[in-house]
């Protein structure tokens, strides 16, 4: 992830003093971060990083978007606020005065304050993928991805985890595709839905 993380820097002329900061900020902040237990930098950002490699030319737009979209994680509260000031304080000592690249960014964070951008739709799709990696899966991965959930939401019982999960799951089931590219989908999309149907089977027993 380092050396994705550093092209991508140097693409915009980011030094490699700042751009190496923030990488070790970054990875410090995702494995020491408390209750996560999979939202950190070894169960959910290296998952990624095969597919990172896979892409030509991947855009810095959806590098930095993948780097800062879980700096902060909390699964009582979004920290979409968060994520963006910590990805506006690395534009400010980057020196990263790109407007469209910091608005898309945000905006692909969460920000709704900003309105669609010239490619964003096909960047969500993207982003939204990648995080969805874990749903393809094979089961023992599934089942641990499970596991790891759960203990993040360890604050609900078990009724109300049950709840709110099979809410989810059952959304998924309910739209067309999962994956909204079709890469992912040819690669991923059989899979989850068969890893969905066994848990929410499990949950309802």
């Amino acid at each position: 992830m380092e050396e994705i993380w550093m092209n991508a820097c140097r693409k915009l002329e980011i030094s490699d003093d700042i751009a190496r900061t923030w990488y070790e900020k970054i990875r410090r902040k995702m494995v020491q971060g408390s209750g996560r237990f999979y939202h950190n930098w070894d169960e959910l950002l290296l998952r990624k990083k095969d597919y990172l490699d896979e892409m030509s030319s991947p855009s810095a737009t959806i590098l930095f978007a993948v780097f800062f979209q879980y700096y902060e994680f909390d699964g009582k509260r979004n920290c979409v606020e968060k994520n963006c000031e910590a990805f506006q304080e690395f534009c400010s000592e980057a020196g990263l005065k790109d407007e469209n690249i910091i608005k898309l960014t945000k905006k692909l964070l969460g920000d709704e304050s900003i309105d669609t951008l010239p490619g964003y739709d096909e960047e969500i799709n993207l982003l939204q993928d990648l995080d969805l990696l874990v749903l393809g899966s094979p089961p023992e991965e599934y089942n641990r991805y499970r596991e790891l959930l759960r203990k993040e939401y360890s604050h609900l019982d078990d009724a109300s985890y049950k709840k709110m999960r099979l809410k989810v799951l059952e959304t998924f089931l309910m739209i067309p595709t999962i994956f909204a590219t079709n890469d992912f989908q040819s690669k991923f999309e059989e899979t989850a839905r068969k890893n969905i149907i066994k848990e929410i089977e499990e949950l309802k027993n």
